[in-house]
Formats: C-alpha cells, sequence, structure tokens
C-alpha cells in the first residue's frame, strides 16, 4: 500500500495565484496581470488577464516583469474584469502563493477601490511556500552553519564565535552557489545592501523612483508627501522626539515645515542627486 501511494501524484485542490503591479504599495499601485491555477496537477486549468492601469507603471516594477503601458493599452481595466476574479477566489476554499501577504493585499486593495467587497478570507486556509520554505529549512546562523561549513556551531551567541562563524559560512555559501569567481562589485549586486538609493548614512529615509520615501516602518516605500497629507505628520514629531540619527531628524523636521517640491530640493543639496540611483 505504501509503495502505490508513493507511486501516486500528490494534488493539492486549491487556487495557485500570482499577480505583477505597477509598484509595491496597494491602495496606491495596482494589478496590471493576474494569474490563477485551479489544482496543482500538470492538467490544471490556468486563467490570466492582463489588466490596464490607471497609475503609471513604475521603474523598479517594470525592471522586474518587463511590461510595459504600451501592452496594456487594449487590456480592460481592473473594474470590467473585478467581479469574475472575485468569483473566482470567493468560489475555493484553499488559496496558494508566493509571499501570499503581498499578493492578497493588492487583490484586497483593489476590490475595494472599485467598490466591491473585500474577500472574507476567515473560513480559507491560506498557504505559503515561502513560510513553509523558511519553516522547514529555518536560516538561523547555525542553520547556515550546518548547511555551508558542516557541524554543529558551539557557543551560539557568543559574538566572537557568531562572527566567526558567519566568515565561515559565507565563504562555504560562495563555493555551495559556484560564486568564487565573483568580484566584489557583483558579490554586493546579489546580497549586498542596496545603499544607493539611501538618503544619507542609514536606510531610514530612501529615493525611490526619484522620490523621497520612508525605508523603515509602517510607512514602508510610502513618499514623506503623501504621509503628510494623509494626516500622519504625528509620526515625524515621533521621528523627532525619539532616539533617530541626527540626520533622520533633520529630514524629519525639514519635511514637517517644507513644501514636497522644497523638500525635495533640499535633500538633493544636502545628501546629493547621487543618492537618487535606484
Amino acid at each position: 500500500m505504501q509503495e502505490q501511494l508513493a507511486e501516486e501524484e500528490f494534488q493539492l485542490d486549491a487556487l495557485f495565484f500570482d499577480v505583477e503591479t505597477t509598484g509595491m504599495q496597494p491602495g496606491q499601485d495596482q494589478i496590471i496581470e493576474l494569474c490563477v491555477q485551479h489544482g496543482s496537477g500538470e492538467s490544471a486549468k490556468s486563467e490570466s488577464w492582463r489588466i490596464r492601469p490607471t497609475v503609471p507603471i513604475s521603474a523598479a516594477a517594470q525592471a522586474v516583469h518587463g511590461i510595459t503601458v504600451e501592452e496594456l493599452r487594449d487590456c480592460p481595466t481592473f473594474d470590467a474584469v473585478a467581479e469574475t476574479i472575485r468569483e473566482r477566489f470567493s468560489s475555493v476554499k484553499t488559496i496558494v502563493g508566493y509571499n501570499l501577504e503581498f499578493d492578497l493585499g493588492f487583490l484586497q486593495a483593489e476590490l475595494a477601490r472599485v467598490g466591491l467587497p473585500m474577500l472574507d478570507l476567515r473560513d480559507k486556509h491560506l498557504l505559503d511556500p515561502l513560510i513553509l520554505w523558511r519553516r522547514m529549512e529555518p536560516r538561523s546562523l547555525s542553520d547556515a552553519f550546518r548547511r555551508f561549513v558542516g557541524g554543529e556551531l558551539q557557543g551560539a551567541h557568543c559574538a566572537a564565535n557568531d562572527v566567526a562563524a558567519t566568515a565561515q559560512v559565507f565563504l562555504g555559501m560562495l563555493t555551495s552557489f559556484n560564486l568564487t569567481d565573483k568580484q566584489l562589485p557583483e558579490l554586493t549586486q546579489i546580497c549586498g545592501l542596496a545603499r544607493s538609493n539611501w538618503i544619507g548614512p542609514s536606510y531610514h529615509f530612501q529615493w525611490k523612483d526619484c522620490v523621497p520615501v520612508f525605508g523603515f516602518g509602517k510607512h514602508r516605500l510610502k513618499p514623506i508627501a503623501d504621509v503628510i497629507s494623509e494626516g500622519n505628520g504625528d509620526y515625524l514629531t515621533w521621528l523627532i522626539s525619539s532616539d533617530f540619527p541626527d540626520h533622520v531628524k533633520r529630514i524629519a523636521r525639514t519635511a514637517s515645515s517644507s513644501t514636497p517640491s522644497e523638500l525635495q530640493t533640499w535633500l538633493e543639496k544636502e545628501f546629493g542627486e547621487g543618492s537618487r540611483a535606484a
């Protein structure tokens, strides 16, 4: 019986889906492509919608998915296909998506934008392979040491031991992933922090498509001007009064008392246009 089960293809009765978007902010950006697959087998039926947005596609997003506004010129807007898409999700019990929270967040925001009820997900099974991967193959330093160096990390959480282990793990990764021939600039592109878009010496404020945005917290990647215009100026007050780097407080103070264009001019003068590269 066990041998028979092993030979059978495992099937999952679920709706698999993915979206491509104009950017990273639900409620501000929009879905431009959505695909669903009904079931996990090779013969499973899939449906795709390409959608014409009413907002621009950011350069960063287009660099990822390669979809241009011109390609979407004759496609329907989301309101024309929203009820059909909503029905697909309402009629199933299990939804699967890689980084599912991101995709569902966009879908819910789009439904709300066109005046449809958001999906009631309380009775549904929401499955995310990304979370499964993290749970089944944990990413702690001890786990990385075991995989890329071999053996058990002794004395974990002692700074001296951890830093030595990090060096061994990094070299082990370079070998395992065939990256030992890469130069430092190439390695930085692959795994380094994206510092080129920082405003100042930390990640707290950043440039996104030449617009100053928050680089952390509940407003991460949201334009500073939008946060202020939506009545959340107290967030800047909190930054000014809390234990943040001096340049972060200076930016917050300037943003609180400037127009968006004045802030933009001041940031470029103070921190240089080079930091706008993103």
